[in-house]
């Protein structure tokens, strides 16, 4: 038997590039929320909103994700922080993903990897509902 070192296996190419697709989805969402939100765009209404009257744990993501998009930041806090949330962690993500490139590391595939399992769906609950929280308190919709 060889002595040698075992290849690292790569990630599949999905993981390995998520980065540019989660950058593209928040791209993409940046371009059709405006066009939604005048009215070009077909979007259902709320359907907590439309059954028992009071917003969801999302509503004013349309209205946060125009303000980003048009830079008002204080804005599209107000709106919605979770969303606001969100696009600060796609791009910090990205950027990330580009410098573990530019040095030819992989040390952001295990930190991701190590996050993912630490991070429960508690804690994803717990943030939804801090932000449904907020929404209600704002009187958002």
């Amino acid at each position: 038997m060889s002595e040698g070192k075992e290849p690292v296996a790569r990630p599949p190419v999905f993981v390995d590039r998520a980065p540019l697709y989660a950058m593209g989805g928040m791209l993409l969402a940046l371009i059709l929320a405006p066009i939604a939100w005048r009215g070009w765009l077909p979007v259902p209404p709320c359907f907590l909103r439309t059954v028992v009257g009071i917003p969801c744990p999302f509503c004013g993501a349309t209205r946060s994700l125009v303000a980003i998009s048009s830079m008002h930041w204080e804005q599209a806090l107000r709106l919605n922080p979770l969303v606001v949330m969100l696009c600060a962690l796609v791009v910090v993500w990205m950027f990330f993903w580009l410098v573990e490139r530019a040095m030819g590391g992989s040390w952001l595939t295990a930190f991701v990897t190590n996050a993912r399992a630490k991070i429960s769906w508690r804690v994803v609950l717990a943030l939804v509902l801090m932000n449904w929280l907020f929404v209600l308190w704002m009187k958002v919709v």
